[in-house]
């Protein structure tokens, strides 16, 4: 995967930064994305950028404050980024928008998302309404924990609705297993495949110790920057 062509991009919901930084940086030493989005941060004020710095990346980060939830982005001190703020102030979900600049016609906005349990039903219309409201020159990305099972038939309505703005959702594996039943919660959608050179999810061949790293199998795309 790291020998892959592209920017890789990869999700983790991690369900407890702080208790589960070191894994994190010890996973690092195996893999070497270029952009990081964790979903389930469970941070707070009281807890420093410093005590969650990576080697060679800069955070974005969007906490809840309460228990529960929180959104974190790290970015490649290679690349050149930035946090962007939405028109349209999100709600009934967590949204975390940062657009990496390659050149001056090249940009790409990674839009981190989480969806907490239960959330009322018109919040994938603001889940909408938000990215409609960022720059619509750049393309996008928008992945995280949406706590909808996609092939279900709850997600119908979220399905047309990301159809309806061009956007694909390319995960078609669980992301959440347990010992009766599986789920796919977690997404990635991206506007068209062909800038894309694989996509996935990754946990049941990965040794344990990097298991322990999310609560769930991560996923992961690579995408080519022209």
């Amino acid at each position: 995967m790291n020998s892959s062509k592209g920017l890789l991009i990869i999700h983790l919901n991690i369900r407890s930064l702080p208790s589960k930084i070191d894994l994190l940086r010890a996973w690092l030493t195996y893999n070497k994305p270029h952009v990081i989005t964790l979903s389930e941060t469970w941070l707070n004020g009281n807890i420093f950028d410093n005590e969650i710095h990576l080697d060679n990346y800069v955070l974005f980060r969007k906490d809840r404050g309460l228990r529960g939830g929180g959104l974190l982005t790290y970015v490649s001190s290679n690349l050149t980024a930035e946090l962007i703020l939405p028109n349209v102030n999100p709600q009934h979900f967590e949204g975390l928008f940062v657009k990496i600049i390659f050149h001056e016609n090249k940009r790409l906005i990674i839009g981190n998302i989480y969806k907490p349990p239960p959330a009322p039903a018109e919040t994938t219309e603001c889940i909408l309404s938000t990215i409609n409201s960022l720059d619509c020159n750049n393309e996008k990305i928008i992945l995280g924990d949406f706590n909808s099972n996609w092939p279900g038939h709850s997600s119908q309505k979220d399905r047309n609705l990301f159809n309806s703005i061009n956007l694909t959702q390319l995960i078609n594996e669980p992301t959440r297993v347990g010992p009766s039943s599986s789920s796919l919660l977690d997404w990635i959608s991206f506007p068209s495949q062909q800038n894309l050179t694989i996509w996935g999810t990754i946990g049941k061949m990965a040794p344990p110790q990097w298991q322990l790293v999310a609560a769930a199998p991560y996923f992961f795309c690579v995408c080519s920057v022209l």
